[in-house]
């Protein structure tokens, strides 16, 4: 029996660098279509600044390749955008051979590509290097085609079953993509065999594609541009899509039954008591510490160990060096005090359950990316690890293996995230779903203190006090600058919300190495009154009223989609100057819905004003039927987040 491997993390390429060049492949372009280069705009996307006129791919699992052909039509000084290409790839697992292409004008012209792609390094982990090999078609204009087509191969002890996204940001006049499966079997993730292939898939009108005797293939006419809106789920999986695997069950539910077991024998043998666990614990906890305290104990201990996900990776070189190696157990991640954040999960789960406290493992897709989908038989789909400890026989979701994410919670992307769970007999594994969170584990309180001077500047200091969710993706986002970068991001992050022409300058050094709240302090200045004659206007909302409208359009396509639930929280003090006061305030406000609520106030002592808002949303994702319910509501609170106080001028002053 012949067997080929088959190879995860080169699979999840695929889902976003199909497009690649040629080797051994003729550079022969088709013919030039006369009636093409008189097309000046396209019916089926109205005021398009291009559209692609024909897609092509082929994807060969015998001979280790796949190959892309594109032709593009230029209608705009916009669609000249288009004349720039980037094709990011994993460098230790595929090779771009070779790159060809030509621009086409209006007048049949053509200028062929000659040039050579620039190659940098985007991203560096473990087992992979992603590349980006950028170049640009050459004397493009309005009027152009643009054509080129490239492959890339790929190692041959690996088999890659494409998945294949059938949509993109431009109208598609035709799509053609065709897959050669291997005939050998298949060693699977877990050391499973494989024998044959499937797909599940998802087209305009519901076009399965047609089985051959050594291919599958689809063709496609008019696919529409898939259109991106603000607050939608993941674009991948609502894209029309074909996903293949190769198949080791007959049923999906056989499927992740099998792979459940598989994947909890690994949990297990890597979590295993041991006596380098037992005393290493002896030395965390105590013997009249309640349950609930051992598991923070472990928690805070755990966290502490050097988390691998978030560094450079490290060469073969560094790791002898430093005496390094690979991590068969807890017990070895113990020892060498480092490991990954799926390994770290896995030492917390051993050390909870050392203690004597039961704790389960499972493994999620993570949702900023996709959703799980039990109907695609392929386990590399889930890709992070979390811990569920019982405590007074309640589940409760944690996170170890995500850096600075705190006790009682889990980084939003692995919550409400569906996945494997280990089964309460530990002998396999059943689909579950990861706990959501609530609107309590995402505050962001903005405390602003002003005084307004003559010229109508405001100038004091804003405190930020981020918890929770919000503290987190901030301190992740940490991770990958310096310092400069960091007060830079903080910075803009308050300009954006303030009246336009603010300075901002970071005043303090939030602490981005721990797990409590980041509260970051600044001073400001801010241009903020607007001149009515002898009256002056102020907003009432300082933080909120430069805010866009966020559902601006009457229909919805795409389910609405927060990443996670979250609190607003402001105080803003105000000080008018002597020669300012208040002619009216607006009245206070309230909008509540089942699952969110809205208030503010306004409180006013001699020249001093004290404004309040409060937004709550305990929800994340709404299908369209609520969308217009949903829209409704900010539109009440943006309402009351743009109303104007009303200055009364006295003496010679005025605003500006």
């Amino acid at each position: 029996m012949r067997m080929r491997s088959f190879s995860g993390p080169a699979s999840l390429l695929l889902s976003f660098a199909l497009l690649f060049t040629t080797r051994g492949v003729s550079a022969d372009f088709p013919p030039v279509n006369p009636a093409e280069l008189k097309i000046t705009s396209v019916p089926n996307q109205p005021g398009a600044a291009a559209f692609i006129l024909a897609h092509e791919e082929i994807d060969d699992d015998l001979l280790h390749f796949q190959s892309v052909y594109m032709r593009i039509k230029v209608l705009t000084e916009a669609g000249r955008e288009h004349a720039n290409i980037e094709l990011p790839y994993n460098d230790r697992t595929f090779d771009i051979a070779a790159v060809h292409g030509r621009t086409i004008h209006a007048d049949g012209t053509i200028i062929p590509f000659e040039g050579k792609p620039f190659e940098k390094v985007i991203v560096k982990g473990k087992d992979l290097r992603y590349k980006v090999k950028s170049f640009t078609m050459p004397d493009v204009q309005v009027g152009s085609i643009i054509e080129y087509r490239y492959e890339i191969r790929y190692n041959d002890n690996i088999l890659i079953p494409p998945k294949w996204t059938l949509q993109e940001t431009m109208y598609q006049q035709y799509v053609h993509y065709v897959f050669k499966p291997s005939d050998d079997d298949v060693l699977l993730a877990h050391g499973r065999i494989g024998h044959g292939h499937a797909w599940t898939w998802h087209t305009p009108r519901n076009e399965e594609p047609v089985k051959g005797k050594d291919k599958i293939e689809i063709t496609l006419k008019d696919v529409p541009a898939f259109i991106e809106d603000d607050y939608m789920p993941p674009g991948d999986i609502l894209k029309y899509y074909v996903y293949f695997y190769y198949q080791s069950a007959r049923s999906s539910d056989e499927f992740w039954k099998d792979e459940g077991k598989f994947w909890n024998k690994d949990v297990e043998q890597f979590a295993k008591k041991s006596d380098a666990i037992a005393g290493e614990l002896a030395q965390i906890v105590s013997p009249s510490d309640t349950p609930e305290q051992k598991v923070r104990k472990i928690y805070a201990y755990v966290g502490k160990l050097e988390n691998t996900t978030y560094l450079p990776s490290r060469s073969d070189q560094e790791k002898k060096a430093l005496g390094l190696k690979a991590s068969k157990n807890a017990s070895d991640v113990l020892r060498q005090k480092t490991g990954n954040r799926d390994e770290i999960t896995r030492v917390f789960l051993a050390m909870v359950r050392q203690a004597g406290i039961p704790a389960y493992s499972m493994i999620v897709t993570s949702r900023d990316n996709s959703f799980f989908m039990p109907q695609l038989m392929d386990f590399d789909q889930l890709d992070h690890e979390i811990a569920i400890v019982q405590l007074d026989g309640k589940d409760v979701f944690l996170d170890p293996g995500t850096r600075f994410c705190p006790y009682g919670m889990l980084y939003w992307k692995y919550s409400a995230a569906r996945g494997l769970r280990q089964t309460p007999d530990l002998k396999g594994a059943a689909i579950a779903e990861s706990a959501l969170g609530s609107y309590s584990d995402a505050n962001t309180t903005r405390t602003l203190k002003v005084k307004l001077n003559e010229n109508g500047q405001a100038e004091g200091t804003l405190q930020i006090k981020y918890e929770g969710q919000e503290a987190l993706r901030r301190r992740l986002k940490a991770v990958k600058t310096d310092a400069a970068g960091r007060t830079k991001d903080l910075e803009d992050e308050v300009k954006a919300v303030l009246p336009g022409n603010a300075e901002v300058s970071l005043s303090n050094q939030p602490d981005f190495s721990s797990d409590g709240a980041l509260i970051a302090e600044f001073k400001i200045t801010a241009p903020v009154l607007i001149s009515a004659g002898k009256r002056v206007l102020l907003p009432a909302h300082l933080l909120a009223a430069s805010q866009p409208e966020r559902f601006p359009h009457a229909e919805r396509k795409y389910p609405v989609y927060f990443d996670y639930p979250y609190t607003e929280s402001d105080d803003v003090y105000i000080t008018l100057p002597p020669m300012l006061q208040v002619q009216s305030l607006p009245a206070p406000s309230k909008t509540t819905l089942e699952y969110a609520a809205y208030g503010n106030s306004y409180d006013q002592s001699n020249n001093q004003l004290l404004v309040r808002r409060k937004l709550i949303m305990n929800g994340n994702i709404f299908e369209t039927q609520r969308y217009s319910e949903l829209q409704n509501f900010y539109r009440a609170t943006r309402a009351s987040d743009t109303q104007q106080l009303l200055l009364k001028v006295s003496g010679n002053a005025s605003g500006n």
